[in-house]
């Protein structure tokens, strides 16, 4: 009775995972130590981002529940060790990068990314980790448009005396 009780419950935290994150990244984790877990979940943990080892028909029953997102897919990917890596912030890059970091630091070629879902996309397999790693966040793209745009804005402003700023406010303020 205390194990339905709790498989229930795991349901519904895993459904709520998969409901609320805006990243989520399965991982298979089986050729990795509890060292190396623990050194990626620590080097997750200081942005905010959560890793669970989670079992593959739990998860399958959990994406049957979904209705908000396209992860339908992910039952595909789910044969042998499953890991979940996920954020509700913009680190749409910033798991790849760390996973990257570790492989090379490490020497090893774990974890295999199975499927990540970012900006409402699936990305399948390993060698799409690449890609993952160079995708910009929104806050990324909106401060490289906002440095492009100021170097024009700047040298217009620079060009214009004062007096014409000064008397350009002033018509603009009484239009209103």
């Amino acid at each position: 009775m205390i194990n339905i009780h709790r498989k229930k419950k795991d349901l519904l935290n895993l459904i709520k995972i998969l409901s609320n994150n805006k990243v989520i990244y399965l991982f298979d984790m089986s050729k990795l130590t509890c060292n190396h877990i623990s050194i990626i979940k620590k080097r997750l943990y200081k942005y905010n981002i959560n890793m669970k080892m989670i079992k593959n028909t739990l998860l399958e029953k959990s994406i049957k529940n979904i209705k908000n997102k396209n992860i339908k897919l992910f039952s595909n990917v789910l044969k042998g060790n499953t890991s979940i890596i996920f954020s509700n912030k913009s680190v749409e890059n910033i798991i790849p990068k760390i996973i990257k970091k570790f492989r090379v630091e490490e020497n090893i070629k774990n974890p295999i990314l199975k499927v990540a879902y970012v900006q409402d996309s699936l990305y399948f397999d390993d060698i799409n980790l690449d890609i993952l790693l160079n995708i910009k966040s929104k806050e990324e793209l909106i401060y490289e448009l906002l440095k492009t745009i100021k170097t024009p804005v700047n040298k217009i402003l620079l060009s214009i005396s004062k007096n014409k700023i000064y008397e350009i406010l002033k018509s603009l303020a009484i239009k209103k």
